[in-house]
């Protein structure tokens, strides 16, 4: 039952913030013969085919050796033909149980062992880098670009997040017997050297970005619980900060560190951008000026959800995308609504 509804959580998040054309979801092909001729060329002989699908961009198959190893070859359209993306490590069993591949997307691949109970979610980062985003395990777990390692289900309704550098789990040199099953394994694994996050008591607090080490010093944005911080230094109270390449200080006292940082609340406000605003001029700026010079990008589909960190004043907000896109947004694009934040 709890995987089930994990997995549930899962679908419904993915589908709520990923864009949809990124979840096309593709087809089986039944036998080794029913794949397009370009891939059929492209694999190797004397294998064993397990499983395939694929859809207009993208084609997944999974072979085995003949002794329990197994490998996926990954496939992307080009032109009238497909030319490999990428190849797996070599997948050998995991406590006895094979490696299996789920249905593909154009921008998503599942790893499956043990008839789904462990159950891993690769992404595309570049040409033929697939890097681990989700682990659906004994416990689950998700990286995210900006806010690190995140925890579902700790104990409570927040969800828990540990900024910092965690092992890259790609796709092409990964050994699947150290994929994490656990929190603790995840956490492990998480360097959290030089990251803080924003904590406060109550969801209208927010901390000040300071432009100098003082409390008369002009605010560069007030920020809420839960948005993690790179810390260059700290002198006395104050604490020299990066938050996605905004520069200023924060008091120190107001940061959380190391494994503190999964007690915070995060308490972003439940604001969202109509879906017809998508394309339409929504920009992002690396200041809170609309400037040509200061042009960040333009949210899109493909930037999926958004997360308010600050107030920038003067009707801007600081924000980033799921996508990844970060900057300056001005405030009139958005909404407010009933439903928190969405998910990873």
């Amino acid at each position: 039952m709890r995987k089930t509804i994990c997995l549930i959580i899962l679908c419904l998040t993915l589908l709520s913030s990923w864009p949809s054309h990124a979840w096309e979801q593709g087809e089986p092909y039944g036998t080794l013969f029913d794949l397009p001729a370009t891939i059929q060329e492209a694999l190797p002989t004397q294998t064993i085919y397990v499983k395939g699908y694929g859809n207009e961009d993208t084609a997944v198959v999974m072979l085995d050796d003949g002794e329990g190893t197994r490998y996926i070859y990954i496939f992307r359209k080009d032109g009238d033909n497909y030319r490999l993306d990428c190849k797996s490590a070599p997948l050998p069993p995991v406590d006895g149980q094979p490696a299996i591949i789920g249905d593909n997307g154009t921008d998503y691949l599942q790893l499956i062992y043990g008839e789904g109970e462990f159950y891993y979610l690769f992404h595309p980062l570049g040409p033929g880098i697939w890097r681990l985003r989700d682990a659906w395990a004994r416990d689950n777990v998700s990286f995210d670009p900006t806010f690190g390692l995140v925890l579902w289900n700790y104990a409570d309704a927040h969800l828990r997040c540990l900024p910092g550098k965690t092992p890259e789990y790609d796709l092409a040199s990964l050994d699947p017997a150290v994929l994490p099953q656990t929190f603790g394994e995840a956490i492990a694994g998480t360097d959290t050297t030089g990251w803080a996050i924003v904590k406060s008591g109550a969801p209208t607090d927010r901390l000040h970005l300071r432009a100098r080490p003082s409390k008369s010093a002009n605010s560069l944005g007030r920020y809420y619980s839960g948005t993690p911080v790179r810390v260059r230094s700290i002198s006395g109270d104050w604490a020299e900060v990066d938050i996605l390449g905004i520069e200023g200080y924060m008091m120190a006292e107001f940061l959380a560190f190391d494994l503190e940082m999964l007690e915070v609340n995060r308490w972003f406000p439940s604001l969202w951008v109509p879906r017809d605003a998508y394309g339409k001029d929504v920009r992002f700026y690396q200041q809170p000026e609309t400037r040509d010079s200061l042009y960040a990008g333009d949210l899109t589909d493909d930037q999926s959800a958004v997360y308010i960190l600050a107030d920038a004043g003067d009707g801007w907000f600081h924000a980033v995308c799921g996508g990844g896109l970060a900057g300056h947004v001005q405030s009139r694009h958005f909404e407010p609504t009933d439903h928190p934040p969405m998910g990873f």
